[in-house]
């Protein structure tokens, strides 16, 4: 394909005072092998030198929306705004390897049926990558996501076409999970993912990071989203095992309650017994 019948790729890049770290990542999305893109950085109501940074960058393809600080309704503004095929999320703090928009790309365009692409991670200043055990092509993984969040948001890529058919947004009633959210959703509906099994953003830990900086909401919502999982894949357990479920479940809250046992053991109860069980909907 030449650069003209390349699809377009829209960038979805929230920015809140990151005035540190997003003249790399500007740099690194204009690196691209691939060049079709738009990018929107959307400024969440920065109060540095964030936005005066990108705008010194003199390319046609990156647009600058300044939004309120509401982090959910600034990236629900972003998904509508967003002209691409594909949508490609990224943080403001991280850095693109220079093919990352082409292989996600490569992808999605050979086979139609996946919804979203993520990739591993190479965590900055480490040797460590993430998720080194998924790779190629899920269409069951609605009981790994009761294990946990395993999908990194920035990595990840969406068929534009499947998000707005299926009317998916990012929910505000997740505090700091949205994304966790966005995946159980997109997996509801039927859409399989691809996992590239090798890193293609370089991933910054930092202080600075609303993930850091408010764990325990997100554990909060985290357990809200596992505890909505549980509950739908049960409902959706044939009849004959439907009844057994519910009472192990009820035993195990009862438990839970009286502190002998911990939430994670669980959802890893469950995603054993689901794994083994017939079943009328999609793992």
């Amino acid at each position: 394909m030449t650069k003209h019948t390349k699809p377009l790729v829209s960038i979805l890049l929230p920015m809140y005072n990151a005035e540190s770290y997003i003249r790399d990542c500007i740099k690194s999305i204009l690196s691209q092998t691939y060049e079709n893109l738009e990018i929107l950085v959307m400024d969440d109501g920065s109060e540095d030198n964030s936005v005066p940074i990108v705008t010194d960058f003199n390319d046609k393809r990156l647009k600058v929306i300044k939004c309120k600080h509401n982090y959910i309704e600034t990236l629900n503004y972003g998904l509508k705004l967003c002209k691409g095929k594909y949508i490609a999320r990224m943080d403001a703090d991280d850095i693109m390897f220079e093919n990352r928009i082409e292989e996600q790309v490569s992808i999605m365009e050979k086979d139609k049926t996946i919804s979203f692409c993520s990739s591993q991670m190479l965590v900055i200043g480490t040797d460590y990558i993430t998720n080194e055990g998924l790779k190629g092509k899920l269409c069951n993984y609605r009981l790994m996501l009761l294990l946990g969040n395993y999908i990194a948001h920035p990595t990840v890529m969406i068929r534009t076409g499947f998000l707005k058919g299926q009317n998916l947004m990012y929910s505000s009633d997740y505090p700091y999970a949205e994304d966790y959210k966005m995946w159980t959703d997109i997996a509801s509906k039927g859409g399989a993912l691809y996992v590239i099994p090798k890193p293609l953003i370089n991933y910054r830990i930092s202080n600075q990071q609303v993930s850091q900086r408010h764990v325990d909401k997100q554990m909060e919502s985290a357990l809200v989203i596992k505890t909505e999982l549980l509950n739908q894949l049960i409902s959706e357990a044939k009849s004959e095992n439907k009844e057994h479920l519910i009472r192990l479940l009820d035993t195990m809250i009862y438990f839970n309650e009286r502190d002998f046992i911990q939430e994670d053991v669980i959802f890893e109860v469950f995603y054993k017994v689901l794994s083994n069980i017939e079943y009328n909907g999609t793992l």
